[in-house]
């Protein structure tokens, strides 16, 4: 049991929060960007909502996909990263 080895407590003292602190780091910086992304196209959205008809229709889906294809491929670049380090 961990209890009966001092070297591996010691050990896993060391180890998991210097894995803590790294996965808290990625994620903490990557939620920043994100958030920074959102607000930028909060702001797009506005001055699409200016818009009308068929315009408007094509700039909002053009957002989104737009949107969506980016969050998918940060999240998988994240993840290989995080996965590669283990």
């Amino acid at each position: 049991t961990p209890a009966e080895c001092p070297d591996v407590n010691r050990l896993a003292v060391r180890i998991v929060p210097a894995y803590a602190k790294y996965l808290l780091e990625i994620f903490e910086n990557k939620a920043k960007s994100i958030e920074n992304k959102q607000r930028f196209y909060e702001r797009i959205l506005k001055k699409i909502e200016q818009l009308e008809g068929e315009e408007k229709t094509f700039l909002l889906l053009k957002m989104f996909l737009k949107k969506m294809f980016d969050f998918k491929k940060k999240f998988k670049r994240y993840f290989i990263k995080i996965k590669n380090k283990f």
